[in-house]
């Protein structure tokens, strides 16, 4: 599969990107009683927002990505050489989960590797 991306809305990424590894917390974690909610950064959605908009963050199959993104996670070597198709894998399969399990998010922040998808993306884009 080949992924194009305007290079206007590769800017725009990049910017996201760029101002969201500045910041030291990415999200807060709300207790309400027996609820948690997890509210992000407004850059975080942002950039998670423009990802989807642009078909950055796109349809597939990628529960079957499951593998790959483990070991994207605990090997941050492999993170560190990725490719821009597969941080597209990885960031849609990161935005599914936290669609079916709030604070998926939260933990990929908390483990580092997160901000290290969004650092390899900021040297591709």
């Amino acid at each position: 599969m080949s992924f194009s991306i305007k290079s206007a809305d590769a800017g725009q990424l990049r910017a996201y990107a760029v101002q969201l590894m500045a910041k030291e917390v990415w999200y807060e974690k709300q207790q309400f009683e027996e609820l948690v909610v997890f509210r992000y950064d407004d850059l975080l959605f942002g950039m998670l927002d423009l990802m989807r908009n642009t078909d950055f963050i796109y349809e597939f199959d990628w529960m079957a990505f499951g593998k790959q993104a483990e070991q994207l996670i605990a090997k941050p070597e492999l993170l560190a050489k990725s490719d821009l198709e597969t941080l597209r894998k990885l960031f849609t399969a990161h935005s599914r989960n936290e669609s079916l399990n709030d604070g998926h998010m939260a933990e990929m922040i908390d483990e580092g590797h997160l901000k290290l998808a969004v650092k390899r993306l900021t040297e591709l884009l």
